[in-house]
């Protein structure tokens, strides 16, 4: 797949990512992005990662499975408690030795807010954060600037294995 005005980084992984059967497309080259199933993905050449995922598989068990792969920590055992949506991944996540907060973002022009999970690994803060949100959404966030970093092949292989266990 030809793409143009893509980071060294994003064009690599989308390498890694075909080499694995894991279909790719361009996807606003401006920005860096590509699709991949069930969302998009950005990744620069300073290590930084973005990945936007809405995956098939949405219930709360699911979700805190592929939180824990993308935080590096899929030796734990994967629980969920009761209750809302939020309330049953951020049981599951804490259980496993996960940090979970809840963040409410407002969308002033359109008068909505929603809210979301903030969950990062303490033992492995490199990996980034996830973020889940009560649309059913997870996003993972790898901040070079910050210190944190996962080298190109493992992105890959998340990717992969996120996408494994939510259905694509």
């Amino acid at each position: 797949m030809p793409m143009t005005d893509h980071s060294s980084a994003i064009l690599r992984v989308a390498d890694l990512l075909a080499e694995r059967d894991v279909p790719v497309a361009d996807q606003e080259p401006w920005r860096g992005r590509i699709a991949v199933p069930g969302g998009s993905l950005s990744v620069d050449d300073d290590g930084s990662v973005e990945w936007y995922l809405r995956p098939r598989d949405a219930r709360p068990a699911a979700m805190v499975r592929a939180s824990l792969r993308l935080l590096a920590a899929v030796d734990r055992p994967v629980s969920c408690g009761t209750g809302s949506f939020n309330r049953a991944i951020a049981d599951g996540l804490t259980a496993a030795g996960m940090s979970v907060a809840m963040k409410v973002y407002t969308d002033r022009v359109a008068m909505e807010a929603f809210a979301g999970l903030v969950v990062t690994n303490p033992e492995r803060l490199d990996r980034g954060t996830a973020y889940v949100d009560d649309e059913r959404e997870l996003v993972w966030v790898v901040d070079a600037p910050s210190g944190q970093f996962v080298p190109l092949p493992e992105v890959a292989d998340t990717i992969v294995d996120v996408l494994a266990g939510t259905g694509w």
